[in-house]
């Protein structure tokens, strides 16, 4: 492919790619661009995962239902599964979140 023909979204350097996921279907010989990738997803809607609040030298989980995508650091929307309430967390690891502020009075009441 042409130099001049290549759009500036067109993805260039290999090293952008790597570790990345596809967010649809691609086809081989393809050009990727920078929004057909993005960082894997570690927690899925629907899904559960554990809730980690930690305050001090104390860590407290429990169990919740994921109401986003999400994927290392991004805060999503989850279900606390005992009370029925929507809190946000961020995305630690594997179907794993942690509370963000003010979701933390709302986990322990």
């Amino acid at each position: 492919m042409r130099e001049e023909t290549v759009r500036r979204e067109v993805l260039l350097e290999l090293d952008r790619a790597v570790g990345q996921s596809a967010r649809r279907p691609l086809r081989a010989g393809e050009v990727l661009r920078d929004n057909d990738l993005r960082a894997p997803l570690l927690v899925n809607r629907n899904g559960l995962v554990t809730i980690v609040l930690r305050a001090g030298g104390m860590s407290l989980s429990a169990q919740g239902r994921a109401l986003d995508d999400g994927a290392r650091g991004d805060t999503v929307r989850v279900l606390y599964v005992q009370s029925k309430r929507t809190i946000e967390a961020q995305v630690i690891g594997p179907d794993a979140v942690a509370v963000v502020g003010g979701a933390r009075a709302g986990l322990l009441n």
